[in-house]
């Protein structure tokens, strides 16, 4: 990739240059690696920028997104495409995706928001919903091309519609939740543990009643198979009650409507 992006600058037999800029440090490992693949880099005078010319090149880059929104969403594509490149980089120990400054690859695409991506796991103190500062409103931060823009009010209407929705929602669940009596709410609860422990009195006798006709089925009196007949009708029976019960207050609904 390197060899054939730097051919990129010389075509046709011209002549070209191809400058590779690597930050102080771990990247400039990167210079011993390619003389081991014979490619020999020539050093080149620092360029000292001041304090001001960074802030101004800052400014100008931010004032000149600012004019269309498409231009943001381009400098987004560039950032997501430097930081996907780069965690995948041939040489990756020395292009350390977790050694990255993310933050000031996001300041030098003029940046003010970093894009949901894997690798923001990476970014140290990661700000809040990925605001590096709030020098723009994205609510009205709005496209040049009309189209784009009537579709981007259309989103954020919908967007918004959606929230008070979800809110209103929560409002009426937990108006609800605070109208439901603290004796009601006890009430229930001392109901379904009785449920809980007739349920599991009845399973014990199934249970028992089982073992027991395991163990004497063959030896049974007439007596005692009588009782145990009478046993399984008064739990068949039971299950019938039930079941009718619950299809009557079905049908009941049913009825009302």
């Amino acid at each position: 990739m390197f060899l054939h992006r730097c051919g990129r600058c010389g075509r046709a037999n011209k002549s070209g240059i191809a400058i590779t800029m690597l930050s102080i440090g771990r990247e400039e490992e990167y210079i011993d690696f390619l003389k081991i693949k014979g490619i020999t880099l020539k050093s080149m005078e620092p360029v000292i920028i001041s304090e001001e010319e960074n802030c101004w090149y800052d400014e100008t880059l931010r004032l000149w997104l600012r004019e269309d929104r498409s231009r943001y969403d381009q400098a987004i594509r560039s950032y997501v495409g430097y930081v996907r490149y780069y965690s995948k980089h041939l040489a990756s120990s020395i292009f350390r995706v977790r050694t990255l400054d993310y933050k000031g690859v996001a300041r030098m695409y003029g940046l003010t928001r970093l894009p949901k991506m894997p690798e923001n796991k990476y970014v140290r103190d990661f700000p809040e919903d990925g605001y590096l500062d709030h020098t723009i409103d994205f609510n009205t931060y709005a496209y040049a091309d009309k189209k784009k823009e009537t579709a981007r009010k259309h989103e954020l209407l919908t967007h918004e519609r959606k929230r008070q929705r979800r809110e209103k929602a929560l409002k009426k669940k937990l108006q609800k939740n605070k109208n439901f009596s603290w004796s009601d709410k006890n009430s229930g609860k001392e109901t379904r543990i009785e449920r809980h422990d007739k349920l599991k009195r009845r399973r014990e006798a199934i249970e028992r009643k089982i073992q027991e006709e395991q163990v004497h089925g063959s030896s049974s009196s007439g007596e005692e198979e009588t009782d145990q007949n009478d046993w399984k009708i008064d739990i068949l029976e039971t299950k019938r009650k039930r079941k009718a019960r619950k299809n009557a207050m079905v049908q009941g609904s049913f009825d009302d409507l």
